[in-house]
């Protein structure tokens, strides 16, 4: 009987190297998909890091950006212009104050509700980490960037929470994001889609739940236009 074991070593060699010259190749054109994939903006991550509360949640755990919609006292289309700092020293005699931001935006349009005053330029304030400076947050600040803010009026969140009329005077016309980390989306000029605290760290294609139907931050804005 002939010997077949010196034909089936170089045939057996022959598909190795085929095998991996299809595995290079897969490689190669997978490298090159991600390098074309659109990723986020390094300069709106870096401003919402900054921005991000410690240890911040979804405070009403809405399942859906419709019924966040629903529960915001008003929905806007606008672009922060400016980031002040405050601070506010409670009046119980602890000496206990907590620092403040006062975000100021300049709105395009309102989606939904109605502001508290007719004006171009609203301010929202949102809590500030005592470990990042206002300099280094409004060196990041995401200038003439479009973004999307469920609110509450203060005065009428005060008013609602039973608070007297002096404060819920005072707090009206000053806006809350409905959640700490769901209550406002940028627009990602890299990628053109809504980026917000729940989208760092996690993969591009792998939106959160409450901006997974929205694959643009364009088709959220459409959204919230056709919301009753």
């Amino acid at each position: 009987m002939r010997s077949t074991t010196r034909l089936e070593k170089p045939i057996q060699d022959r598909w190795a190297r085929r095998l991996l010259a299809v595995v290079a190749i897969a490689v190669l054109v997978a490298g090159s998909l991600a390098m074309l994939r659109p990723r986020p903006s390094t300069e709106i991550d870096a401003f919402l890091r900054l921005m991000e509360p410690q240890g911040a949640g979804a405070i009403y755990g809405y399942d859906t950006l419709e019924e966040q919609a629903d529960a915001a006292d008003v929905v806007v289309l606008g672009r922060i212009v400016d980031i002040v700092s405050s601070e506010v020293t409670y009046s119980d005699g602890s000496g206990t104050s907590t620092a403040f931001l006062d975000v100021r935006v300049r709105v395009d349009e309102v989606l939904r509700g109605e502001l508290t005053e007719n004006t171009d330029v609203i301010t929202i304030e949102m809590f500030k980490e005592r470990s990042v400076s206002l300099e280094e947050i409004r060196a990041t600040l995401p200038r003439g960037v479009a973004g999307v803010h469920f609110l509450f009026d203060g005065g009428e969140l005060a008013a609602r929470q039973g608070a007297p009329a002096e404060q819920v005077a005072r707090q009206s016309g000053t806006y809350v994001h409905v959640n700490d980390d769901q209550g406002f989306y940028l627009e990602d000029p890299d990628t053109g889609r809504p980026v917000g605290f729940e989208t760092l760290d996690r993969d591009p294609e792998e939106l959160p739940p409450l901006i997974a139907p929205y694959a643009t931050f364009t088709d959220l804005v459409e959204a919230m236009r056709r919301s009753p």
